[in-house]
């Protein structure tokens, strides 16, 4: 009876399979387009303002939180509606729970958290304003505006 096993010279061919990781490639990418996809709903589609010095914001800070303002007036952040009519608390509730997080001093409070403000270049300034005062309110200083570099000219 001859003997089965591996001989010290004998080199075999090893195959692998390579289904399931296109499989888990395909995973990956479909998770990565959804997961961009939602990161894009925090920017409404709205005319921004233009301003000459205006740059491409290329290195977003990851906790940032964006306030979209459109032209109606309504406040958005990441989707949702938070301010209805005059009444910011909303808003103030949410900006003061990430400024808790931020907290860089405690007497005064100060908070680091970033905000930028996305306002429809139509919109009435006492929109933004209330924006601004709910930042305030949530001792948040570290405020950016959002802005053209081009100009949109209507037709």
């Amino acid at each position: 009876m001859a003997k089965k096993g591996w001989n010290k010279g004998e080199v075999q061919a090893c195959k692998m399979d390579t289904t399931p990781m296109i499989d888990v490639v395909f995973q990956l990418l479909l998770f990565f387009m959804i997961v961009s996809e939602m990161k894009k709903t925090e920017a409404e589609a709205i005319s921004l303002p233009f301003a000459v010095k205006a740059i491409d914001d290329l290195q977003p800070p990851p906790d940032r939180v964006t306030i979209n303002i459109l032209k109606t007036g309504q406040i958005k952040v990441g989707g949702h509606e938070y301010v209805h009519g005059l009444d910011t608390r909303p808003l103030q509730a949410l900006l003061t729970k990430g400024a808790r997080l931020h907290m860089v001093q405690q007497d005064p409070p100060i908070s680091d958290l970033p905000v930028k403000i996305r306002a429809d270049a139509e919109t009435e300034y006492k929109y933004v304003q209330q924006v601004m005062v709910a930042c305030m309110r949530s001792y948040c200083w570290n405020v950016s505006f959002g802005a053209s570099p081009t100009q949109n000219i209507p037709y």
